[in-house]
């Protein structure tokens, strides 16, 4: 067993207990753990004398003293639980001794069964013989509960188990209600037959009294059924619930920890690589959380609410806050990382559920909170970070119904995943020191997934299978009063943060700064019936999948105002959403029995898709720029946003997809989301003598696709009306501002402010052998963007060099057409619309931009406009494609006139506005295609686009600026509605049109 005493750049492999145990020795012997010295190298300072990690804190006796039944055991122990007359019994499995009993009562009664705090570390069985529970029908009677409950302690390390058996070979016929509640796994194979309410419950909570107040807040819950027979002539209810609980007072930096109790590879990589060398700082305030959820039923299990319902629930949630209020060091580290993974398994030839009720399961991931802070306790040193806040976490949920599996409703059937967590990530060096970064890291990963596969079959009076993620995520840094500059050695977490997310602008990478906040969201949300078959009768049929973000990431080195020693206020801010994915999408061979089939992406109003009610998903980067000592040449503050995703509801390539009563089918597609990218100085610029202070650059990248279509060599049959629907709303504001006030020396560096906005919007029926639909086909795409990108200098020195630049380019897409011929018993349109409209504003500052250079090696600029923009162009895509953009040469080769007067280009300029706005709207039945319809046939396209560039450089003055102002504004708009090439139309009428 290897002793881990640095944060590992390596993915441990190690376990929970194994870290555990290593802690429990290192405390019981710590002379055989202390450090070893280096075989070389420079000598390292003096390490602090090691605080207690922590401690294993014994349960309180009060479970053991409240118990009706108790047992103390030091090793394994099997029990199983008898009925005898109007006793329960506990007893040794294999001798039959008797560990304790209790004599029920007529009417509801509850029978409490704890283990002593001795044996947490134990694994042990309670069998409850469910064969002779009939005993007591008479002692409690119909209509009344009999509650087993177990507590098993601690059951991080090993788990007990509690598990329903016919020990005497018996049907498990039970009179009453009966209910089975553990803080361990649940499993079964037996025969339960119950007359009433049926309930299993598998719930435990972990945090406020675990060991190391915080560490390895784990809950691991579950229920396993193979080949389990439960009957309920009432409801049938299964419950898997893990609560995680770490209070400020849990994680508040008393009790330190390093990564080597975290066993997700993936996990510890996105740590290492944003906290960098932390080999002497051992005050980190640590919370982990690896919580599980699982209701597994399979191996052909048969369960049976007769006149009732059945319901399921995985869950994991809770709250958790980590803090440094009592952390040793003045640096100061709060790290959290964790996850939460509720699954519900439905699977296996065999298995069945049948209601007379409805049947409800879900997977659901629900913090209320989760909130992270590290703040500065008295570090003077600018070479250090001030306070490092850093959060991993995995928040996903799984529902899978597969393998043959039936569910058999006569009311309604609802199969959901769903996640929530609000994270709140903050790195605050502003207050309780003088010296140091502030550097706040969230990342947030997960899938939320609800999928039909395999040959399931769902039956109900309605089906819904649905999923659903909602994050909201703010993280916030806040640099010292001094900033901070390069450390000496090994990389602050603040300089491996930098690197590590490729801070850079198009003069160079960002190295150093007084604040930096860094957000990741990734993960996919997605509902899906692939191979299988769903019946509900003349009701309705939800695939849904409906995604909400609401991110904000701020860097803010306002505090910083040092100008006469190191100190550095650069801000970064950055944000990056890859790969947030959201698909709802039927595939394979599927059949579907329905009044109405909707497949979609995006959020319900009464029951209906509805644009309009999808909640706006928002990405803020926020930096704000502080007062430096010193020229900082790359940035001053720097926030960008990189937003990839997809938004799409679809019949799969290749699927056939069979449907019976003639519904009316809707794929629906809708997206809304807005960005904010922001870098400014503080209160408008820095003042002071020879004062640097480096440029502000903003940048806003999005890539996102919303399309409603059904996929190449795709069969849909049995369709009454069918309707594709993809609505995508986007709004993009840029922002850069520099200022400063010097009387001697530079003042300014350049402003950017680069918008890229690449978005489609599609509705497309592929290609195939001939699609036909009983009624109406109607395709409608919509794409609304609105792009504003503004750059502003204000600068008042004697010397004010760069320019202020403001870059946007756009390119918008929606199109509606078939790529197969159609026949329709009613209309069939193609509607497609676009509505861009952008907007660059450049302004120069007072001094205007640097005189051009004629002599390339003495330093000044010799930079034409073209080659600025160029730059600039270049930069933002290479960013975007370093995150995951898929499209950024669209970005990097957007084409532009030149700037140029009548005395040729233009070399040197004070504010530069350039907007590419490239916006197309087509609808079309193309080429060769047959549509053949009842009534009219369409082909209609609207495009509504305008982009203009503004550049002003009125405000300078003379000096040694140059006041030129440059706009440059290119518009293609693409505007077609059109029927193509030896196409044959046979309909009530034919509208094309163009406006």
């Amino acid at each position: 067993m290897g002793i881990h005493w640095r944060w590992n750049k390596e993915a441990s492999k190690r376990s929970p207990f194994e870290s555990l145990l290593d802690k429990v020795v290192r405390e019981l012997f710590p002379e055989r753990y202390k450090r070893k010295p280096r075989r070389g190298g420079a000598s390292r300072p003096v390490a602090q004398p090691r605080r207690q990690t922590f401690t294993l804190e014994a349960m309180e006796p009060r479970l053991l003293l409240s118990a009706d039944i108790s047992y103390s055991s030091l090793s394994v122990h099997d029990f199983t639980l008898k009925a005898v007359g109007n006793t329960l019994t506990l007893v040794d499995t294999a001798t039959n001794a008797s560990e304790g009993s209790k004599a029920l009562g007529s009417g509801d009664n509850t029978v409490s069964i704890a283990r002593s705090p001795t044996g947490d570390f134990i694994q042990d069985i309670i069998r409850i013989d469910v064969d002779m529970l009939s005993t007591l029908d008479g002692t409690i009677g119909a209509g009344h509960t009999l509650t087993i409950s177990f507590d098993g302690g601690d059951q991080r390390f090993n788990g007990d188990t509690v598990t329903l058996e016919n020990r005497e070979a018996g049907s498990g016929y039970v009179g009453y209600n009966l209910a089975v509640t553990t803080n361990s796994h649940i499993t079964s194979s037996a025969s339960v037959n119950v007359t009433g309410d049926l309930t299993l419950e598998s719930k435990d909570t972990a945090g406020n009294a675990d060991a190391g107040a915080g560490l390895l807040a784990n809950a691991d819950t579950g229920i396993t059924l193979s080949g389990a027979t439960l009957t309920a002539s009432h409801n049938l209810t299964l419950t898997s619930d893990s609560t995680v609980t770490v209070s400020p007072t849990d994680g508040d930096g008393s009790h330190t920890g390093d990564t080597s109790s975290i066993s997700d590879a993936s996990i510890v990589g996105f740590i290492n690589s944003n906290l960098g060398n932390l080999t002497n700082e051992t005050g980190v305030s640590l919370v982990t959380s690896f919580s599980h959820a699982t209701i597994d039923i399979g191996g052909g299990s048969q369960l049976s609410a007769t006149s009732g319902d059945i319901k399921i629930l995985s869950s994991v949630d809770g709250s958790i806050e980590t803090n440094t209020a009592n952390a040793s060091r003045a640096v100061t580290i709060a790290v959290t990382a964790g996850k939460a993974d509720p699954n519900v398994t439905i699977h296996g030839l065999g298995t069945l559920l049948t209601a007379g009720g409805k049947i409800d399961a879900t997977a659901t991931t629900n913090f209320t909170k989760f909130d992270v802070a590290a703040t500065s306790k008295g570090n003077s040193d600018t070479k250090l970070d001030g306070a490092v806040a850093v959060s991993v976490f995995n928040a996903g949920a799984t529902l899978d119904v597969s393998d043959s599996a039936k569910l058999n409703a006569t009311g309604a059937t609802t199969l959901t995943a769903s996640s929530t967590l609000p994270m709140t990530v903050k790195g605050d060096a502003s207050t309780g020191g003088t010296a140091g970064a502030g550097v706040a890291v969230a990342v947030v990963l997960g899938d939320t997934t609800a999928s039909v596969t395999g040959g399931a079959e769902i039956d109900g009076s309605a089906v819904t299978l649905a999923s659903s993620s909602s994050r909201t995520i703010t993280t916030t840094a806040d640099a010292s009063g001094q900033g901070s500059d390069s450390s000496i050695g090994d990389k602050n977490a603040s300089e491996t943060a930098l690197s590590n997310n490729k801070a850079a602008t198009s003069d160079g990478s960002i190295n150093i700064a007084g604040a930096v906040a860094v957000t990741v969201d990734n993960g996919k949300t997605s509902a899906s019936l692939v191979g299988s078959t769903i019946n509900a009768g003349g009701g309705g049929v939800m695939i849904l999948a409906t995604p909400v973000d609401v991110v904000t990431t701020a860097a803010d080195a306002s505090f910083t105002n040092n100008t006469t020693s190191t100190g550095v206020g650069v801000a970064v801010a950055i944000n990056i959403a890859d790969e947030r994915d959201n698909t709802a999408f039927v595939g394979g061979s599927s059949s579907i029995t329905a009044g109405s089939l909707t497949v979609a992406v995006g959020a319900l109003n009464n029951g209906v898709p509805d644009p309009g009610s999808l909640a706006q998903s928002s990405f803020n980067a926020i930096a704000v720029a502080g007062v430096s000592s010193k020229d900082n040449g790359v940035a001053g503050a720097f926030a960008i946003n990189v937003i990839i995703g997809e938004n799409e509801a679809y019949v799969d390539n290749a699927a056939s997809v069979t449907l019976t009563g003639s519904p009316n089918v809707l794929i629906e597609a809708d997206a809304n989301i807005k960005e904010f990218a922001k870098a400014v100085p503080v209160d408008g610029g820095a003042t002071g003598g020879k004062l640097g202070v480096g440029a502000s650059v903003a940048v806003d990248y999005s890539e996102d696709t919303t399309a409603a279509y059904i996929g190449d060599n795709a069969t849909l049959t049995g369709a009454k009306n069918l309707s594709l629907n993809a609505t995508s709303a986007h709004g993009m504001t840029t922002f850069a501002q520099n200022g400063a006030t010097a009387s001697s020396g530079t003042g300014l560096t350049p402003v950017v402010a680069i918008s890229a906005a690449n978005n489609d919007a599609y509705t497309t029926i592929g290609i195939g052998t001939g699609l036909m639909v009983g009624g109406d086909l109607k395709a409608s795409s919509t794409l609304t963007d609105t792009v504003s990108t503004t750059a502003s200098g204000n600068t008042d020195a004697n010397t004010g060099i760069g320019v202020s630049l403001a870059l946007s380019i756009v390119n918008d897409d929606s199109t509606s057409t078939t790529k197969q011929w159609l026949t329709t018993g009613g209309v069939a349109s193609f509607v497609s619309s676009a509505f861009s409209g952008s907007e660059s504003t450049a302004k120069a500052s007072v001094k205007g931009g640097q005189k051009k250079s004629e002599n390339p090696g003495d330093g000044g600029d010799t930079t034409s406009a073209d080659d600025k923009k160029n730059a600039q162009q270049g930069f933002a895509a290479g960013a975007a494609k370093n995150d995951g953009a898929k499209k950024s040469d669209s970005t990097k080769n957007a084409s532009s006139p030149s700037a140029t007067s009548g005395d040729g280009g233009v070399s040197v300029a004070g504010a530069i506005a350039i907007n590419l706005e490239n916006a197309s709207s087509v609808a079309s039945i193309p080429d060769g295609i047959h549509v053949t319809a009842t009534n009219m046939v369409a082909a209609k396209s609207s495009n509504n686009s305008d982009g203009h560039a503004v550049a002003d450089a009125s405000a300078s003055s003379g000096g040694t600026g140059v006041g030129v102002a440059v706009a440059v504004n290119r518009n293609e708009i693409t505007n077609q509605g059109f029927i193509g090439n030896n196409t044959v139309i046979t309909g009530g009428g034919l509208d094309v049109e163009r406006p």
